[in-house]
This record gives structure tokens, C-alpha cells and sequence, in this order.
């Protein structure tokens, strides 16, 4: 892979600060998580964002952030920087809905936590972009 795709991966620097930031600021982390409840029935869509950036344990993050970095990596050879910033937040807001929708349809009290949706977005666009190339 070219050299400017790892340079282009400090991307994921500020996505990653800012979690490390939600953490320490953050210590009730289940306060600003996604429940189905508050998000669907209550409207607070900030959760949405919110939960993007909190993580349950250190361990979860460190697993995230280097999902991430690899994924960004790869996706740096196809696209640029700001599609990776909209890529990001789109899947990572959608999956969050979605997975509220689903469980405020089970009824389930659940709440989530953490940049997997997000992650899972980069993925899916990078499968698409090696398929096409």
C-alpha cells in the first residue's frame, strides 16, 4: 500500500481522543449511552452521537480504536479524509438507530456503547471499494 495511506490514517487520531476524552469526563458512562427509551420515546437523538464516542471498559475502546485504525488504513487508499469522517459518523449514527429501533421494539432495557457500528461502516466500505477496484 502507498506511503500517504498511513499518513492519511491520522484521521482516526481525533476520533480517538475524543473517546478518550468521553471517558475520563464521562465516568457514568451508562448516563449518556443509547437506550432504546430515551432515544425513540424520549427523542434524545444526542445518544446517538454520544454513544459513538463512550465505551464500557478500556478494553472495548483499545479493540475499537485498532479495528479502526486498520479498516482506515485501507480506506485511505480509495478515499479521502472528510468521506472517511462522513463514513464514519452515517454508519455509526445508523447502526445506533437501527439498534435502538430493534430493541424498542423487543422492549428490551439494553443500552449501548461504543464506535462498533461505526467500525463496521469503514469495513463495509472498504469491501466495496476492493470488489470494485
Amino acid at each position: 500500500m502507498e506511503r500517504t495511506a498511513m499518513k492519511k490514517t491520522t484521521a482516526v487520531i481525533p476520533i480517538v481522543l475524543i473517546c478518550i476524552v468521553m471517558m475520563i469526563v464521562c465516568r457514568d458512562v451508562w448516563k449518556y449511552s443509547a437506550g432504546a427509551e430515551s432515544v425513540i420515546a424520549d427523542k434524545q437523538l444526542f445518544r446517538l452521537l454520544s454513544a459513538m464516542f463512550l465505551h464500557g471498559s478500556l478494553i472495548h475502546m483499545a479493540s475499537n480504536m485498532i479495528m479502526l485504525f486498520c479498516t482506515a488504513y485501507v480506506f485511505m487508499e480509495f478515499y479521502s479524509v472528510p468521506r472517511f469522517y462522513a463514513v464514519y459518523l452515517f454508519s455509526g449514527l445508523l447502526g445506533g438507530f437501527l439498534a435502538c429501533l430493534v430493541r424498542y421494539a423487543l422492549h428490551s432495557d439494553v443500552v449501548s456503547v461504543g464506535a462498533s457500528g461505526a467500525c463496521m461502516g469503514i469495513l463495509g466500505a472498504d469491501l466495496a471499494a476492493v470488489i470494485k477496484n
